[in-house]
Order: structure tokens, then C-alpha cells, then sequence
């Protein structure tokens, strides 16, 4: 017979680790995975996946701000154990539920504050809730005295598992988990020792796991991390309320920290450990904000606001100030300001989604559901490629430009990516260069397709413009297609996105390889503003380097917000038209006295035609915003073996 009062009692015994462990549920997100959408986003997913799939060496054959265990965070299953990533999303259950159990039960009126802290976490991307967690222990460990082993390997495992997911926050993950080191020596040998065994066996164990090139993974990425602000970002209003909004938080958390070291320096208590535990916090805080802030689309608005709640939430219970009315207002705040904004961005193209979105939040149906029966075909239609190309084509290694990565995949050929996989992700004059030697080294692809299409604004034809110009060299176009047979190749611009799209087919040429060389032609200083004229010889492929750089105040503007913005106009035959520049990808040579806009123009470039493209007679860099200096330096070269 069940005893009704036994396991009422032993309910209620053990409540503070049950409502815990129920809540901690609630942080695993609403959909369990998700297959990529036909999408430049959905391709590099795919291409991330594909990639682990094939054995490719990340940081060698490919690089890219994602590492080889990208996908817990893009959550896509293609090609890979869907267990994994449920292992992935426990790990960060018991995390959350060990803070929520061991600190937050002990705070008057924790249970509902703390359900809400987490339900925001259900939309949030995996990287930052695992450092979100990671800063957590992290502080708790400094705080501590890394005396809670539970939570020194919680810490170690997370700060490496970040530099496997990402590499940017694994490598901030590691001079952390450096510095708890360097505490624990001085505090307790022992300790030390056991730290020191857990981070090497936990990174030894997934170096073993995946293909990767440790020196390369960290030289390339960070390459490529070093200008994705530059490149990747959008230009947002200061005005808008996502940027005050954040701005307020940075206030609240701020505050929060004079306090806690006012005080502590009041009772003479401030201590080392004390110190990182608060500057840990305030570290954690800052980049969570140049995360949401530097690109600054919707995703990573709700990135930023999703998290901020628990963050604050774990703040002022872990500080001790969780009980006092100020602390409990300011953790009401990091949840009604975030919850406003989020409910802006959900309502902003249709309102009816938000009660849909909120109704997500309150079950995790959804998550089990997908746990038990994952998806295993793509949401969208499969784009076939023609029969002649395909057949053309065959089993011989390829690849494609600009993005559309997937197309090659879906199609089952033979897809060998150059290392940064899409043309937007090689946006500095190194990058380029990494690009163009796959097309240049032994084993090339046989073929590749191309296209003329760019994002965000920018002139295409600036993007991999080493690249395309080591293509022109040592391949030739054998054919177009295009998947909507009543559109000419001429008339598919550069505009044209969904659902027509056409491809140039270039096969490698049989000779030996070819790499570009630029003969100089002239220099001169410019001001921003400045029309500048381009006269040279029509047969030629003239290019230019534009050694654009920021003051001071774009320096800092860079740092506290987005990088300056900067555009282009540039003057054809018979009209004009304004880009947006890259500032990166113009410290090298790109194309400047001939135009590429069309598919057209993109096939007379290949095949050594290029004076039948429209002239650029002239072209003026203006500032967008402020924070670019006056003067550049402007150098005009020709591709002597064009």
C-alpha cells in the first residue's frame, strides 16, 4: 500500500531541490533541434555539420568563428547523434539547477523570481547560456576559494567545452580558468593539482573526439574574429529601445558593483578573491553586451535580453544582496526591461505572435516531443540542379560561391569548401588570400559554381576579390543555368533572391596554376568626401587599395558600440549608386575601374572580357557616422597578368 504521508513528507523534506530540479527544466529551449531554413544562416549551419560529417581539420580546411562542436549551439542534427546534444542541454540543467538549489532556495521568494529568470533562458543560444554559466562558477570559485569541487569541474568543463563550440569565448574561458589556477596555488596545492588534471583531461578527451589543428583553429579564427564587428554588423538607432534599454541594465549592474565594493571596503573586507568575483561578473556582462550590441540583429537582441534576468538573478543571490529590497528591485527591472523589449521585437512584424511566444514558453512539450522524434528531412524544398550541369559535373570536387552552400549538399555532389566557405566570411585581405589558395594548390576543386549576389548593402564583387582574381586565372566557364529557364543569364542582377537564382559552371583549366600579381601604377592622399577619378585603359583590370582608418573617438565607438560607418558611391557610365564598405576588405586590392554587377558581368571577368562591363569613371568614400579620419591613402595597381 503507498504511503500518501511518507512521500508527503519526503516531498517536503526535499522541495527546495525538487522545485529546483523543475525549474532547471524549464531552461532547455523550446524546440530540441532545428533543421537550417533556406537561408545564407541555414547554409553555414549545414556546411558546419557537413564538415564534422567529412573528417575536414577545423582551423585548416575550415574556418570559421564555430568549431567543431558548433552545432550544440545551431542545434542542427543533420549528420550528427542527436544524443549529444541532449548530453549538452543535461550539462546545462544541472548547472542551473545547482545554483538554483544551493543559493537561490535559500532567499526569501526565490521560487517565482528564479521560474521567470529561467523561462527567458528557453530562446536563448546555447554559447551564451554555457558562459553565462561558466562566468557564474567561475566567480563562485574565486569567491569561494575553489572549495566546492562540484563547481571547479562544472567551471573547467564548460570554460572547454566553449573553446570547442567557439573559440572567441574559449579562449577568454581559458585565461579564467588560468587565473583560478594561479588561486588555487597560492590557496591550496592539492586543489590546484585536481583542477589542473580535470581542464587536461576533459580538453584531451574532446581533442581526441574531433579533427582539428589546435595552433591553426586558434591563429584563423581569431583572424576571423578580429574584424566580424567590421563586417558583420548592422547599423542600429542609438534611439531605438533595445540600445537605451541595454544601456539602463549596464547602469543597474554598475551600480550593483559600487555597492557591493563600497561596502566591503567599508568593512575592511575587500579581498582578492572578493575583487574577481565581482570583475569576473562585470567581464561576463560586458561582452554579453558587445555580443547583442555589434551586429545588433533581432537574434541577438533576444541573445542579450534572454539571458540578462538570470544573470542578475544569480548576481545578487551569489553577493549575498538577494534579500534587501534594492537588490529585489533591481532584479524586478532586469525582468520587466528585457521581458518590454522582447516583447518589441516579437510584435514588431506581426503582433499576433507574441501570445504564441509566450504560450512556448510554458511548456517544454515541445522539447520532449523533438527529443523522442527528432526531424530528419529539411523544412524547405530541395533546389535541384539541371540534369546537363549535374551530369557535367558528375563525382569531381566543387565548390561554390557566394553562400549557398547547401545546394551543393542537397544535391549530393562532391563539395570541397575553400576554408572560410562563404565569400561574406573572408572580409580582410588575409582571409582572402587563405580563400584564394585553394584554387591555386594541388587537388583544387575541378569545378565551381559562382554567382554574383552580395548582403547587407555591399558591392559584391569587393568580397574574395583575390580570390575570384586567382579563379579567373586558373579556371574557365563552361556553362550556365539558371533555375528559372525563362530568365536570361543578363537579366538575373544582383537584386534578384528568391525564388530565381543562376550559377556560372567553371572548370579548372589544365594548365599550371596562376597567382595574381599587381604591378603599381600610382598613390596619392584623399579626403573623406572626395569624388576621385578613374582613368585608365579599358582592357585593363585596374584595382585599388583604400588605407581608410578611425580616430580616437571611432576607436571608442568601436568599443562601447558599433564600428563607424562608412559608404560608397560609385559612378558608372549613366548612374550611381552607394554601398556599404567594409573598411577590411579595402585595406586590399579590389576591383575599381570596371564594373561587376550582374551575372553577365561576373562571366566577362572570368573569361578575360572585362572591357565589355561598364566603366566606374569615379568614385567618393563618405562617412556615415562619425569616428573616420579625414585623409586616406589611395593606391592604384594593375592585375599585370589579367
Amino acid at each position: 500500500m503507498i504511503n500518501i504521508k511518507g512521500i508527503a513528507a519526503l516531498i517536503a523534506k526535499n522541495r527546495s531541490l525538487l522545485f529546483s530540479i523543475i525549474i532547471s527544466v524549464y531552461a532547455l529551449p523550446i524546440l530540441f533541434t532545428q533543421l537550417p531554413d533556406y537561408s545564407l544562416e541555414g547554409s553555414w549551419k549545414m556546411t558546419e555539420n557537413y564538415a564534422i560529417y567529412k573528417s575536414f581539420v577545423f582551423g585548416k580546411d575550415i574556418i570559421f568563428t564555430y568549431g567543431p562542436l558548433g552545432f550544440l549551439s545551431t542545434r542542427n542534427n543533420e549528420f550528427i547523434n542527436s544524443f549529444l546534444i541532449f548530453l549538452a542541454d543535461l550539462f546545462l540543467l544541472i548547472g542551473i539547477c545547482h545554483i538554483l538549489y544551493k543559493y537561490a532556495s535559500r532567499q526569501k521568494g526565490w521560487l517565482l523570481v528564479s521560474f521567470i529568470a529561467v523561462l527567458f533562458l528557453r530562446t536563448s543560444n546555447y554559447t551564451q547560456v554555457l558562459f553565462l554559466l561558466f562566468s557564474l562558477y567561475t566567480a563562485l570559485n574565486f569567491k569561494n576559494s575553489g572549495t566546492n569541487s562540484f563547481e571547479l569541474a562544472f567551471g573547467s568543463f564548460a570554460g572547454i567545452l566553449l573553446f570547442f563550440i567557439k573559440v572567441n569565448y574559449g579562449l577568454i574561458s581559458f585565461a579564467f580558468i588560468a587565473i583560478t589556477m594561479l588561486l588555487l596555488l597560492l590557496k591550496s596545492p592539492g586543489k590546484a593539482l585536481f583542477y589542473l588534471l580535470l581542464n587536461v583531461t576533459f580538453f584531451g578527451i574532446i581533442c581526441l573526439c574531433v579533427h582539428i589543428d589546435l595552433a591553426a583553429y586558434i591563429k584563423n579564427s581569431l583572424l576571423q574574429v578580429s574584424a566580424f564587428d567590421e563586417s558583420g554588423y548592422r547599423i542600429i538607432d542609438a534611439k531605438q529601445p533595445q540600445y537605451p534599454s541595454a544601456l539602463l541594465l549596464a547602469g543597474l549592474f554598475l551600480l550593483s558593483a559600487v555597492n557591493y565594493f563600497y561596502k566591503a571596503i567599508a568593512k575592511k573586507s575587500c579581498t582578492l578573491p572578493d575583487s574577481l568575483f565581482f570583475i569576473t561578473l562585470a567581464f561576463a556582462f560586458f561582452l554579453f553586451y558587445k555580443n547583442g550590441f555589434t551586429r545588433a540583429d533581432n537574434s541577438h537582441y533576444v541573445y542579450f535580453f534572454n539571458i540578462i534576468p538570470f544573470f542578475f538573478l544569480a548576481v545578487y543571490i551569489l553577493s549575498g544582496a538577494g534579500n534587501k529590497w534594492a537588490g529585489k528591485l533591481v532584479v524586478l527591472l532586469s525582468i520587466v526591461i528585457p521581458g518590454y523589449n522582447l516583447m518589441l521585437i516579437q510584435t514588431e512584424f506581426d503582433p499576433a505572435r507574441y501570445p504564441a511566444y509566450f504560450a512556448g514558453h510554458l511548456s517544454t512539450m515541445t522539447y520532449f516531443k523533438g527529443l523522442f522524434h527528432p526531424e530528419k528531412t529539411a523544412p524547405d524544398v530541395v533546389r535541384s540542379i539541371p540534369p546537363a550541369p549535374l551530369n557535367q559535373i558528375g563525382n569531381a570536387k566543387i565548390d561554390i560561391l557566394t553562400w549557398e552552400t547547401s545546394l551543393l549538399i542537397n544535391n549530393q555532389l562532391n563539395y570541397t569548401p575553400r576554408p572560410l566557405f562563404q565569400s561574406f566570411m573572408a572580409y580582410s585581405g588575409a582571409l582572402d588570400s587563405v580563400n584564394a589558395h585553394h584554387f591555386f594548390k594541388p587537388g583544387r576543386p575541378e569545378f565551381i559554381l559562382s554567382q554574383n549576389f552580395s548582403i547587407d548593402g555591399r558591392y559584391y564583387f569587393w568580397d574574395e576579390s583575390f580570390t575570384n582574381a586567382t579563379i579567373h586565372l586558373n579556371y574557365e566557364v563552361t556553362d550556365s543555368f539558371n533555375f528559372d529557364s525563362t530568365k536570361r543569364l543578363e537579366h538575373h542582377a544582383i537584386e534578384d533572391y528568391f525564388p530565381y537564382r543562376s550559377y556560372l559552371l567553371l572548370r579548372a583549366k589544365k594548365n599550371a596554376a596562376m597567382y595574381p600579381q599587381f604591378t603599381p601604377i600610382s598613390n596619392t592622399w584623399k579626403n573623406m568626401g572626395d569624388t576621385v577619378q578613374v582613368n585608365f585603359d579599358d582592357t585593363d583590370a585596374v584595382y585599388m587599395t583604400a588605407n581608410i582608418q578611425y580616430d580616437l573617438s571611432g576607436k571608442m565607438r568601436r568599443l562601447f558600440y558599433q564600428v563607424p560607418a562608412l559608404n560608397v558611391t560609385l559612378f558608372y557610365d549613366d548612374t550611381c549608386q552607394d554601398y556599404r564598405v567594409v573598411v577590411p576588405i579595402i585595406h586590399s586590392p579590389v576591383l575599381i575601374n570596371k564594373a561587376v554587377i550582374d551575372n553577365s558581368d561576373l562571366a566577362n571577368f572570368y573569361t578575360g572580357n572585362l572591357r565589355r562591363n561598364r566603366r566606374i569613371k569615379a568614385f567618393c568614400f563618405h562617412a556615415v557616422t562619425g569616428g573616420i579620419a579625414p585623409r586616406y591613402q589611395v593606391s592604384f595597381m594593375k592585375l599585370s597578368n589579367y
